[in-house]
């Protein structure tokens, strides 16, 4: 029965693998945002001869028939000036095969996810006392199996996409209808490759982060809160998905918004150094250091464009030695100097490390306190009349405008993580040149990276 139960946790695992996918391809295929920044990048309109109005227009159309909301493709818009029925025969069947794979996806995702449902029941029936355990592991195996496979499809995909998108419609499509002609076929206009190349990605990248969300929560549950090690691990990943947003795929927002995440428990995990180090002079040594090392790499590189982050923290410190001697004012000072010196996060960092650090003890104060901050920074500029049309669009296309004009509002999602800190240090791991390695690492990976991908981009 013991490892019956394990089977079922795995199966548990790979099915939530698979509704996780089928969602994700849902929202982002049905994402109106989404096509409406890829035809402004790829001046599609323009392309086709039609205004930018019919082309969503027909978008709309075009989502609703696929989602089984209407019967047909029947739409006429002006095509270089004159009115005709957007869609011909070809396309319309081949709508067809989409519109039923489509169905077939979600029944399937419907189904797994019932069964799911079953498998927990069984599962809480059984063995309830390591449910959370069994859950864990299972996910862990699931992702690893899963995982691998995902992986070997996704190589094969860079290494030669072409022959991947072919082979994909063999497997899904019984006919040829679906090797469409720009010369003739509207609907390749509206979704050519680089379409495509850009909604795999953007596929990939909220996959990846939500399997990511999943596995913090299982392991929460499963160890009662996340250690800072786990923090730090957090981190590290959405500064490097950040910083390859910034320096790699600029028109990739959702790289961004992942890396909001890292800023937030960076700072948090500073506060909570400077108070258990064993030598707070050592400490602000190793900062400095790294700060100085970092920005000459950096400009060596060709990055030119900040001040790294790590003089934010050689000014945290500063500010939290003079906290202790109740030398409040010095904030303000740190803050205005960080400002000046255009030092990575500014004013806004300063008095987001200050409110982590005289507020330790009383974690909802201090998340109270990061959202305010947060919030007022992402929005503060609205208080200007001039902005006002940020508002409108604000109303009209919220996830667009936060997502492109209010991106650091996305930084408040580190809330959640930060509460399930368990307020422990991590355990040491032996032998001791691993754990010394470990808090070495930190220190050394932000300036590599950043140098690695300066270079790759300049």
């Amino acid at each position: 029965m013991k490892h019956f139960k394990k089977i079922v946790a795995i199966l548990f695992g790979i099915n939530l693998w698979i509704i996780t996918l089928l969602t994700v391809l849902q929202i982002t295929a049905f994402d109106t945002a989404f096509y409406q920044e890829q035809y402004l990048k790829l001046d599609t309109a323009n392309y086709i001869a039609v205004s930018e109005a019919d082309l969503m227009k027909v978008t709309h159309v075009l989502l609703d028939y696929t989602s089984g909301k209407r019967d047909n493709l029947d739409i006429s818009v002006q095509i270089d000036s004159v009115m005709s029925p957007y869609f011909n025969q070809k396309e319309i069947d081949h709508m067809v095969d989409v519109r039923n794979l489509y169905l077939g996806f979600i029944n399937l995702r419907n189904l797994l996810f019932g069964l799911n449902l079953l498998l927990l029941a069984f599962l809480w029936i059984k063995a309830k006392e390591d449910i959370v355990h069994l859950l864990y592991t299972g996910f862990k195996y699931a992702s690893l199996g899963v995982g691998l496979a995902v992986i070997g499809i996704l190589a094969y995909a860079i290494i030669d996409f072409e022959h991947f998108w072919t082979t994909f419609h063999h497997l899904l499509f019984t006919n040829e209808l679906w090797l469409l002609d720009p010369n003739t076929d509207n609907l390749i206009k509206m979704v050519p490759e680089e379409f495509f190349i850009s909604l795999i990605f953007t596929i990939i990248t909220r996959f990846l982060f939500t399997l990511g969300v999943l596995y913090t929560a299982f392991h929460a549950l499963e160890f009662k809160g996340l250690s800072s090690r786990a923090l730090k691990l957090i981190a590290v990943v959405t500064m490097l998905v950040d910083h390859l947003g910034h320096y790699l795929f600029p028109d990739m927002n959702e790289l961004r918004i992942i890396g909001r995440i890292a800023y937030p428990i960076f700072t948090y995990l500073f506060a909570i150094s400077y108070i258990h180090t064993h030598s707070k002079k050592d400490l602000l040594i190793r900062v400095a250091i790294t700060a100085v090392v970092t920005q000459v790499l950096l400009y060596f590189s060709g990055t030119r464009d900040f001040v790294n982050i790590f003089f934010l923290f050689t000014l945290a410190w500063i500010t939290f030695k003079a906290i202790d001697k109740n030398y409040y004012w010095v904030i303000i000072l740190t803050a205005i100097v960080a400002e000046y010196l255009q030092i990575d996060y500014g004013m806004y960092g300063i008095l987001t490390l200050s409110a982590f650090y005289i507020f330790r003890d009383k974690k909802w104060i201090q998340m109270s306190l990061f959202a305010v901050l947060t919030l007022y920074t992402s929005f503060n500029f609205l208080l200007d009349p001039a902005y006002g049309q940020y508002i409108k669009a604000l109303i009209n296309q919220p996830w667009y405008s936060l997502s492109h004009y209010f991106i650091q509002s996305f930084a408040i999602l580190t809330i959640i993580p930060l509460l399930l800190y368990n307020q422990k240090k991590a355990e040491k791991v032996y032998p001791k040149w691993v754990n010394t390695s470990e808090k070495y690492f930190y220190y050394t990976f932000y300036p590599v990276h950043l140098v690695i991908l300066g270079l790759i981009r300049g």
